[in-house]
């Protein structure tokens, strides 16, 4: 039997798919940091930049890292559709 963060054990369907949903939180929580992480550096890109193309500089990478966040939420709210389904058709 495999034991999750929250101390329940995993042994059966239920539990597995409980596991998955904790799994895509704690995800949702990590994409959660980036995105202020990427607030962050514009904030201090806004306060410390001498000229306008070094905040196009950063804009871009924000941008392209926003982008890639988008896509990982994407991902992860079908994950999260796909357990909620499972788990519906096993009650």
């Amino acid at each position: 039997m495999a034991m999750c963060n929250n101390n329940y054990q995993v042994n059966d369907t239920t539990g597995a798919l409980l596991a998955l949903l904790q799994s895509i939180a704690l995800e949702e929580a990590a994409l959660a940091r980036l995105l202020n992480a990427e607030a962050g550096k514009i904030e201090r890109a806004i306060a410390l930049s001498t000229n306008i193309n070094d905040l196009i500089a950063i804009n871009e990478t924000v941008l392209t890292t926003i982008q890639a966040i988008n896509n990982l939420e994407d991902a992860l709210r079908e994950k999260a559709i796909a357990v909620l389904e499972q788990l519906n058709s096993i009650r």
